[in-house]
């Protein structure tokens, strides 16, 4: 199965529990992706990305295999680049704090169950 995890909400309120869950899936043989998004022009660069994933006790190959960030030029466009993503890359699973974002997720990828994170 394939598993997605948004950022910024959703690992960085309890990093150290979604991490364990996020190494558990790899461990159990499951792709894991980091699947965030951002405003073009404000958005952090992909190796900033990686910083604050370790940052937060986060490590590739250990808790996650790919990391996809979706740019757009607002939050509509970030959001239908998730769902595009969550569609293309064939997400069993997406955890996301955004609602806005879940809609257009179950929209673009009604394969991929969505599981909202409140902090």
């Amino acid at each position: 199965m394939t598993y997605a995890f948004d950022i910024d909400g959703t690992l960085t309120p309890d990093p150290k529990r979604m991490g364990d869950m996020m190494s558990s899936l790899v461990r159990a043989g499951n792709r894991v992706i980091v699947l965030t998004g951002a405003i073009r022009g404000t958005e952090i660069t992909r190796p900033e990305r990686i910083a604050q994933l370790n940052s937060l006790g986060i490590h590739h190959d250990e808790h996650y295999d790919e990391i996809f960030i979706s740019v757009g030029g607002d939050m509509v466009e970030v959001a239908r680049g998730k769902g595009k993503v969550c569609r293309e890359e064939k997400v069993d699973m997406v955890f996301e704090d955004n609602e806005d974002f879940i809609r257009f997720i179950r929209t673009m990828s009604p394969q991929t169950i969505t599981m909202m994170v409140r902090a």
